[in-house]
């Protein structure tokens, strides 16, 4: 057997044997003797002091319980009389009934009650009357005593004798005699060593055996996870009404059963059902004892700090309220915050008003309160002053041009400001770059402008010179070929220069009129297909059945697709396959273009469209770098958009426009 179950069985055996062992003890009580309270002693006396009156007014008729004085007013004899009669009558009444009391009064040779000769040897008598005016004035009030009504209350007639006796032992049979049984003389010593002994006698045994088996034993598994406050006030409201069971279940089983609730249901079994209902309270309270016990020693195996933040209401209320307070501390300047604000500043106040109300707890922890906020303030004041710092030392660093050592920090208050200061430092570092980038490209743009420039202006020079030296027709011809092809190079650049010195700068008019673009492409394709034939380039054309019609300019979207055209012609591999794709869409219509490149695809996709930036990085092929330049500037004046996608050798060109 596990020894988490070895516990478990242990538990329920001492619960069980403690509940039958309190039980017995609480039952032998019926067999001791039974005497009266203190407080019931003098209650009897009074009772039987005003029985004695009403047995002597009742054998004597010139007795009088009480003579008035002449001036006492009339309306205050009359209640006098009436509170002195209901006393003697209501005194008799019980007292006559009663089983444990018997007596005997006498008057001459009149006689009257139930007083036999045996009892007559211990029998006392009562003789004086000390006990009616104070019975009086505790029912009128205390203005009808003697002095202030003017009366006086008559001594026993003389020859008249009252002679009682109390049953000994007394019998719990429910009467007014009864009522008066000291009861708590041995109950209460009984329940209290039942309830402190077994607790001791538990505690050691769960002191000694091994928590980890005791916390996954049945039953305890379960009431160990739950929150501290919870547990306190389940427990505690439980072991209340358990000890208010024992001790009205504990009263109730020394009392004569007659006087009991169910007895006429029950009879005979009355005590038999009292004592099993004391026997499984018992028992409640013994295994509640193991689960309370169990549940302190968890606080201190597992460590108090640690038990207080995981399992306690109050840490978590505690952690709440500082998490509230530090977000109220933390609030940043640049935003519109006066409104919680105000709504903490009065909820505060309404909270340490109500405190101060209740006294004098509610002082204690509303000083509490106070002192906690004003160490919250000060910690705060700290917080602002080193946010402050690290807000001016990022403003000095930026100054002096340290972008790396401005990183992001919180700074509470000043968050906006450091925020703001964070972006003009992205700012000087974009522009930083940009402009990096900038002087590389113009440094770039004049060596390529110088060297294409050059080459077709060397080769006219050259030839030109050759032409100086010969006079024979056909090296003239052939020299004046090549004169004409440098200057139609040359021109070709003059022009792609202005072309894009004008898209970029948006001096360039446009003049749109609708243009089918599956028409278009296809013309601009069928005038390359003698350089795509030598490539042996076979063209997969895809394209809708029906005109795709948009408002273009036609010249500049023929250059468009000139110019990519072109591109796939110096830079598409031999023997390979061009895809042309022509898509519809509901707002837009992309042109697609696909070819596998000969060369190594080594570029960036977003340099290759920057001016005079060429996929031939050694300038094998003839042309000016601004061809892709020219498809971007071109497509983006007509409220369209030019991208490159690369995949490995897969070379797109992609071009979209907006209907």
């Amino acid at each position: 057997m596990k020894k988490n179950k070895i516990f478990f069985t242990i538990a329920c055996i001492l619960t069980l044997g403690f509940a039958t062992i309190a039980t017995y003890a609480i039952g032998q009580g019926r067999t001791l003797p039974s005497t009266l309270t203190h407080w019931g002693e003098q209650s009897l006396n009074e009772d039987i002091e005003a029985m004695a009156l009403s047995y002597a007014r009742e054998l004597d008729p010139d007795y009088e319980i009480i003579t008035f004085e002449d001036n006492a007013p009339t309306e205050l004899r009359n209640m006098v009389e009436q509170a002195v009669e209901g006393l003697v009558l209501e005194s008799r009444h019980l007292l006559e009934d009663d089983s444990n009391f018997q007596f005997k009064a006498s008057y001459k040779k009149e006689s009257a009650g139930n007083l036999d000769g045996d009892a007559l040897k211990n029998a006392r008598q009562a003789t004086k009357v000390e006990t009616l005016e104070q019975q009086i004035m505790n029912h009128l009030g205390w203005d009808y005593g003697s002095e202030q009504v003017g009366y006086t209350i008559n001594p026993l007639p003389a020859g008249f004798t009252f002679e009682y006796t109390l049953k000994d032992p007394l019998v719990n049979d429910g009467g007014y005699v009864a009522s008066f049984i000291d009861y708590d003389s041995y109950m209460m010593p009984c329940i209290l060593l039942a309830a402190c002994v077994p607790l001791a006698l538990i505690g050691l045994f769960v002191l000694l055996f091994p928590y980890k088996d005791e916390k996954e034993a049945p039953l305890v598994r379960k009431t160990l996870q739950w929150k501290l406050e919870p547990s306190i006030l389940f427990y505690g409201t439980l072991f209340t009404f358990l000890f208010m069971g024992v001790i009205l279940l504990s009263q109730a089983s020394l009392m004569d059963g007659k006087s009991l609730l169910f007895y006429g249901l029950l009879q005979g079994n009355i005590y038999k059902a009292l004592y099993t209902l004391l026997w499984f309270v018992w028992s409640l309270v013994y295994g509640s004892y193991f689960l309370v016990l169990v549940y302190l020693k968890r606080i201190f195996c597992e460590g108090i700090g640690r038990f207080i933040q995981r399992d306690t209401w109050l840490f978590g209320i505690i952690h709440w309220v500082q998490g509230k307070t530090d977000a109220l501390f933390a609030l940043d300047l640049g935003r519109h915050n006066l409104d919680k604000i105000v709504i903490a500043m009065v909820a505060s106040l309404v909270v340490v008003s109500i405190l101060f109300a209740i006294a004098p707890l509610g002082w204690i922890v509303a000083m509490l309160l106070m002192t906690y906020g004003f160490i919250k303030f000060f910690q705060y004041y700290k917080r602002i002053k080193a946010d402050y710092e690290k807000t001016l030392a990022a403003t000095r660093q930026i100054a002096a041009g340290d972008f790396d050592k401005v990183l992001p920090y919180p700074v509470g208050p000043f968050q906006s400001i450091y925020n703001t200061l964070l972006q003009v430092k992205s700012g000087f570092e974009i522009a930083l770059k940009e402009g990096i980038q900038s002087q590389n490209m113009k440094t770039e743009l004049i060596s390529n402008v110088s060297h294409d420039l050059k080459t077709p202006l060397t080769g006219i020079k050259t030839y030109v010179e050759l032409l100086e030296t010969t006079d024979d027709p056909q090296k003239l011809k052939e020299y004046g070929q090549k004169i004409e092809g440098y200057t139609n190079r040359l021109d070709q650049l003059v022009v792609d220069l202005f072309d894009v010195s004008k898209a970029n700068s948006g001096n360039i008019q446009l003049e749109r009129q609708p243009v089918d673009l599956v028409e278009l492409i296809g013309q601009v394709q069928a005038e390359h297909l003698d350089e795509w034939e030598k490539k042996d380039l076979q063209v997969v054309y895809k394209h809708p059945d029906h005109p795709v019609t948009l408002l273009l300019d036609p010249n500049k979207s023929m250059r468009v697709f000139e110019n990519l055209i072109g591109n796939i012609s110096k830079y598409a591999m031999d023997n390979t396959r061009v895809f042309i794709d022509v898509k519809e869409e509901a707002d837009t219509v992309t042109i697609t273009y696909r070819n596998i490149s000969s060369q190594p695809l080594d570029f960036d996709p977003d340099e290759i469209v920057e001016r005079f930036v060429r996929g031939d990085k050694s300038r094998h092929e003839i042309g000016s770098g601004l061809g892709l330049a020219i498809v971007k500037s071109f497509t983006e004046i007509q409220n369209g958009e030019f991208k490159i996608d690369i995949d490995g050798d897969l070379f797109k060109a992609i071009v979209t426009f907006k209907k």
